[in-house]
């Protein structure tokens, strides 16, 4: 399951570029975990600069005429 929330953070406030402070965050859970005490790795994936978290979480689709994968994110372009 993948869990999708936002996240405001101070330390991405004012930053020189202008982009906002709040972000789309994306969490994987694995199977079972809401009804387990277990305690899971962890691993972050940070997206490149100009693309977005949900093109990172997104899987590529193939376009009809070129065959080339194509990112979602840019799809509604």
């Amino acid at each position: 399951m993948i869990v999708h929330t936002r996240l405001d953070s101070s330390h991405l406030a004012r930053n020189l570029l202008g982009d906002p402070s709040e972000r789309d965050l994306f969490v994987y859970l694995p199977p079972g975990y809401e009804d387990s005490g277990r305690r899971y790795p962890t691993a972050y994936l940070l997206h490149a600069f100009g693309e977005t978290a949900a093109g990172s979480v997104s899987p590529a689709t193939m376009t009809a005429r070129s065959g080339r994968k194509r990112d979602r994110s840019h799809a509604a372009r």
